[in-house]
């Protein structure tokens, strides 16, 4: 490896900016082709953002819990779902088309925050670069909130972390501006506000932004350090002000509590997302260590550092907040690399023959050609499984892709069914039925006994899942009726393709039968007691 590189002064040419637009729009083209088929992914996390903006859209000031049949409110009632709800009451468009919409927002201002953040380093002529390194180097795609990944990125861009993500990069953006330009700078305060929106948005996210903005006080080249750090505090001081005046949550409460502390803290999540995930990014950093007295190299490897050690002190001490900061943390990998890969040219087609050739000529016992074919090995190997995964994926492009292929589509429509299947039930109805079938049904009406993902403030989670299994596996008959009347169940829903023949037909009432949308049985919960006589 060698340590030569290009000017870091050089502007951006021509060719540079031509890739960078092609390589964005590319990806927003995609997203917005693809984020309509996440209704057929039936564990994805944004059912209960949808089912937030509808509880939102219906009563802004007082909505409940979006989830369950409580007052309590939901942590997700964020600035990010409150403009979208407002946008619902005053236009009338539908939830689900308005994720989609912020969706192909959210990946604009990614790629625009990338270019933006690259260019505040004089290093703009990899933007387009980074971008395609951003979405194909992952060990695997997490299919995790923060991820960026080519598979994950259009069922995951409807997420608030998918909004924070870029609202901390401009942050950081303005952050280097403010260091030339001082406080008469308009920068300060606007840092605030983007990361005060990103705190209440996604708090892991926004945690994550604040580290990284004390990481650039502290090791950019600058003689403004005591400026740096003022600036730093004074804008944490202003965003923790605003987050506990939020009206729609307590935040002190979600900062002060842990509750459901062995379930937010996955050791299986932790483990992949130190040592599985990261693990290209890793090995083609390598390559950029030569490269370290250059600001942004340096910066974003000592950031990501502290991200994986944050990680690593999660692990002892248990911590959920520290756990989740190796998945943004992988930014600070991804830069480094697209650096290097520019300027090694292993994206020129036109230089591959040389560079092959070399492996036996005269300069064979260089190791720098081995290195760039290494890395592009890399970058080719890991995007392969994420392109498989986009033709095979029902959520993805497999509906568009199965007519051209003779094979089934496997789309399971899980919107329009459940729509169609809970038409007689009320928003605030409680249905009954299993976790995973549970998750996406407060998405289209009422609410439900135990999700798949727990909702922060609701107290007993665990004895809710616990009997949701037992109505559902070999509970008697007495018990399904306490079950029924303790959370106030007035309907249940059995999905066959769940159940074994012999439990489905033990709980299928033809007579408490309201509504079906193939493998799914809507039966009113009434009427199926009083048939067991449980009345």
């Amino acid at each position: 490896m060698e340590g030569d590189m290009t000017d870091d002064t050089a502007s951006e040419s021509g060719r540079d900016k031509l890739a960078f637009w092609l390589a964005g729009a590319a990806l927003v083209a995609y997203v917005a082709c693809l984020t309509g088929q996440r209704e057929n992914a039936p564990f994805a996390d944004a059912w209960e953002h949808h089912r937030v903006i509808r509880a939102l859209t219906e009563n802004l000031w007082d909505p409940g819990n979006p989830t369950f049949d409580s007052e309590i409110p939901s942590i997700r009632y964020s600035p990010y779902f409150i403009a979208q709800a407002l946008i619902c009451r005053t236009t009338g468009i539908d939830a689900y088309r308005i994720q989609s919409v912020v969706a192909v927002l959210n990946t604009i201002l990614l790629v625009l925050a990338i270019r933006g953040f690259l260019r505040s380093f004089k290093e703009g002529r990899a933007a387009a670069t980074a971008l395609i390194v951003m979405v194909c180097l992952y060990g695997a795609a997490p299919g995790w909130a923060g991820s960026y990944a080519l598979s994950d990125l259009p069922w995951h861009q409807v997420n608030p972390s998918a909004f924070s993500l870029p609202l901390v990069i401009f942050a950081w953006t303005l952050f280097r501006r403010f260091n030339t330009r001082g406080w008469r700078d308009y920068s300060w305060p606007l840092i605030a506000l983007l990361l005060t929106e990103a705190m209440l948005d996604h708090a892991m996210t926004g945690a994550f932004g604040f580290v990284f903005l004390f990481v650039l006080a502290a090791f950019s080249v600058t003689e403004n350090r005591v400026r740096l750090f003022a600036a730093a505090i004074g804008v944490s001081l202003f965003a923790a002000l605003c987050c506990l005046c939020w009206p729609w949550y307590p935040f002190i409460e979600a900062v002060r509590s842990s509750p459901d502390r062995d379930y937010w803290f996955d050791r299986e999540t932790l483990w992949n997302s130190l040592f599985v995930w990261p693990a290209p990014a890793a090995f083609c950093a390598l390559c950029a260590i030569p490269r370290r007295k250059r600001e942004i190299v340096r910066v974003c490897l000592i950031a990501a550092a502290a991200c994986f050690a944050m990680g690593a002190i999660s692990f002892p001490i248990r911590s959920p907040l520290l756990a989740r900061m190796p998945v943004p943390g992988l930014l600070f990998l991804h830069l480094p690399v697209a650096l290097y890969i520019r300027e090694s040219g292993i994206l020129r087609l036109a230089e591959w023959p040389a560079r092959i050739q070399s492996l036996w000529g005269a300069a064979a016992s260089e190791t720098k050609p081995i290195v760039e074919i290494a890395v592009a090995a890399a970058m080719v190997y890991f995007a392969a499984p994420q392109c498989i995964e986009i033709i095979r994926a029902p959520y993805l492009a497999r509906g568009f892709v199965a007519p051209l292929t003779h094979k089934e589509d496997k789309q399971t429509n899980l919107k329009q069914r459940f729509d169609a299947l809970l038409a007689p039930v009320g928003s605030h109805d409680v249905v009954l039925s299993d976790r995973y079938t549970s998750w996406p049904i407060p998405s289209s009406k009422g609410r439900i006994v135990a999700a798949l993902h727990y909702e922060f403030f609701i107290q007993n989670q665990p004895a809710r899942d616990r009997d949701v299994a037992a109505f559902f596996a070999d509970a008697s008959d007495a018990d399904r009726k306490a079950i029924l009347e303790r959370y106030r169940v007035k309907w249940i829903v059995l999905d066959s393709s769940r159940l074994d023949t012999r439990g489905f037909a033990s709980l299928y009432d033809a007579h408490a039968k309201v509504s079906q949308e193939g493998n799914l049985f809507l039966m009113d919960a009434a009427k199926w007691a009083e048939s067991r006589g449980l009345r």
